[in-house]
């Protein structure tokens, strides 16, 4: 069980970086 949680999280987690990263430019656009 802990090996599928930890797999999950191990993609999930570039995903929720990138979507971070986008909200957080679309916060300091200068348009």
């Amino acid at each position: 069980m802990g090996m599928i949680l930890y797999a999950l999280g191990y993609m999930l987690f570039p995903i929720a970086l990138f979507f971070g990263f986008m909200y957080l430019s679309k916060l300091t656009t200068r348009e």
